[in-house]
């Protein structure tokens, strides 16, 4: 180590008796005998310094080894929790989508009911003109049959939508702990580093 220094003394040497750059902070030196004290100091570096760069040669490709690992690990994750929220809503989509056909349905079926009753009572009280309380009754009847249908239909459609609301909060729930176990694994892989 000894000869590193005094190569390095003759390399100042070399420095500082070259020449000044008139008006600059620079130096002519002599370009071969600079670049022979460089090649001297290299040729006298001991092993341990060349075996150290060795080590840190391989830290970096290590280093980004896991770096490439860990930003592949990353995506998957981001891709499986997308994948999760797409998929709850989705099915959320398609519950509510049934539900709501199911409840149109049923609407329109007791809607056709409730004509179908009136159409009859309309009949039944153009034969019974004197029995004008009959038709009155079936009005009501129908009237009374369409709002609790309606009524139904409400409630129906109402559990649907909680039932949805319900499923999305789950793909929530599950996109949220996909995310938190990410970011775990990140922070435990920054803690190995």
């Amino acid at each position: 180590m000894e000869e590193v220094y005094a190569i390095l003394d003759d390399l100042e040497i070399q420095i500082n008796e070259g020449r000044k750059v008139p008006l600059t902070n620079q130096y002519v030196v002599n370009y071969d005998a600079v670049m022979a004290i460089v090649q001297a100091i290299r040729d006298n570096l001991p092993g341990a310094i060349v075996h150290a760069n060795e080590i840190l040669v391989k830290e970096s490709e290590l280093l980004e080894q896991a770096n490439m690992q860990y930003n592949n690990a990353l995506a998957e994750g981001e891709l499986k929790a997308r994948e999760l929220m797409v998929d709850g809503r989705q099915r959320a989509d398609k519950y509510l989508n049934d539900t709501k056909r199911k409840a149109d349905e049923m609407y329109l079926d007791a809607e056709r009911q409730a004509k179908e009753l009136v159409v009859n009572a309309e009949r039944t009280a153009k034969e019974l003109v004197a029995q004008s309380s009959i038709l009155e009754e079936a009005q009501r009847e129908a009237s009374h049959l369409l709002s609790e249908t309606h009524a139904e239909a409400q409630r129906d459609r109402t559990a649907a939508l909680s039932r949805c609301e319900e499923l999305l909060k789950r793909a929530e729930d599950a996109a949220i702990a996909a995310a938190n176990e990410l970011r775990d694994a990140r922070m435990s892989f920054d803690r190995e580093r």
